[in-house]
This record gives C-alpha cells, sequence and structure tokens, in this order.
C-alpha cells in the first residue's frame, strides 16, 4: 500500500503499521469540554471527530493496530505539580487551579472529560495508554506496545497538532519509527501560523504528512 504524502508517498504494510489517536477526549473535542468553556476550535471539533471516525473506521478494516493516547492527570497533582514546569506550563492545569468547580471538563484522572469522545470509543483489544505529559512515550509503554506487535509506521491524528502530536511524533522518528501525520484529522491551539509550522517540521525533518482521503484511497488497495 502507498500513501501519497508529501515530501514524497510512503509504502506501508497493514501488519506493521498502527493508528496512533491522541487525546481524543471529552475535554478537548466534546460540547461542554474544557476547551468548549475556553472558546477553543468551536468550527473544527465537530469535524475533527468527524474526521478521525472515517480514519479509524478505515484502520479497523485494514487490520492495523489502534492506539489511544490519553491525557491524564492525577486528582492530587494540585499539593505537589506546582514544582513541575508542566504544571506551570499547561493552560488546562492553569485554568483548574483558578476554576476549581469544572474539575469534571477537564483530563483529570476518573472525570468526564478525561473520556475517549463515544463516537470513539475503543473496542475490546484496541489499546489506550495514558500519559501525564505531551508526549506518549515518556513515561509510559507506548514503545514496548509498539515493538512487541511489530510496528514500523505510525499514523498520527488527535489534538493538537502543535502540542502532544507533534511532541509523540517527534519522539517517534528519533525512535526510529516512521510517523505520517494526517493534517485534516488533526486540530492546532494558536494561530494558524503554529499549524503551518507543524506541518512544515514534519514534512521537512520528522516524517511525512497526508490526507484523510489520500489514507482512506491508500488502505482500501
Amino acid at each position: 500500500m502507498v500513501i501519497e504524502a508529501e515530501p514524497e508517498p510512503i509504502e506501508i504494510e497493514p501488519s506493521k503499521t498502527a493508528l496512533i489517536l491522541v487525546d481524543m477526549q471529552n475535554a478537548f473535542v466534546a460540547q461542554q469540554g474544557y476547551f468548549h468553556l475556553l472558546h477553543r476550535c468551536p468550527e473544527q471539533r465537530t469535524e475533527i471527530v468527524e474526521n478521525c471516525k472515517l480514519l479509524l473506521e478505515a484502520s479497523r478494516r485494514a487490520g492495523l493496530l489502534i492506539v489511544y493516547l490519553k491525557m491524564v492527570v492525577e486528582r492530587q497533582m494540585g499539593a505537589w505539580g506546582h514544582r513541575l514546569s508542566f504544571f506551570r506550563k499547561s493552560r488546562g492545569l492553569s485554568f483548574l487551579r483558578s476554576h476549581p468547580e469544572h474539575l469534571d471538563r477537564l483530563y483529570v484522572e476518573g472525570s468526564w472529560g478525561c473520556e475517549i469522545v463515544s463516537e470513539l470509543r475503543p473496542t475490546p483489544g484496541e489499546i489506550v495508554i495514558e500519559k501525564r505529559t505531551y508526549d506518549g512515550f515518556l513515561g509510559t509503554s507506548l514503545d514496548l506496545l509498539l515493538r512487541g506487535h511489530g510496528r514500523t509506521h505510525l499514523i498520527f491524528a488527535g489534538v493538537a497538532t502543535n502540542v502532544c502530536v507533534e511532541t509523540t511524533l517527534r519522539h517517534a522518528f528519533c525512535l526510529g519509527y516512521f510517523p505520517i501525520l494526517v493534517s485534516d484529522a488533526t486540530i492546532h491551539v494558536g494561530e494558524e501560523t503554529v499549524r503551518e509550522a507543524t506541518i512544515l517540521n514534519v514534512k521537512s525533518h520528522f516524517g511525512w504528512v497526508t490526507t484523510l482521503s489520500d489514507v482512506q484511497r491508500a488502505l482500501i488497495q
């Protein structure tokens, strides 16, 4: 199978490929989630859920390994998290400190916000990995699971293009994987220029950039 992509097409084998869905949780893409409260990406949330659903369906039919990454913070983090740079820089955690009444809408363990959106709910046998930072590999079993399943090529989608998706994708590249970013199955936070920078960085230095329709066409070959 060959996926049309930039800077050039890339060949994949379903038995060696995984779909990595990053942080498709209520906090980020559901109505009444944390992003909704902050009026972030209002027009794009519906579109990304639909595009990720189509990508997920095509990947399941083709027999790709399905991996969900979830952003999770412990409820007790408020007692010690202030010592960590991540706690200070994370807008979500800063918001939670100011508005503890909205805890359930964020990615706090056990909360509604932490759950994967219903449209993309995992099926039995699909892998769900909790991460504590932007990086899906740091402090998790993701690398071991991918290597154990013989996966070399990783298709990335989810939230946010320029934060958790890009951070995990870059780490994947440094570990020797072949990362493929599905540009219209992700949404960014910030100005459009940050999305453009991520796409340019990926196709120039860290992997390949493609679209949902190109992946769908490749997976039915």
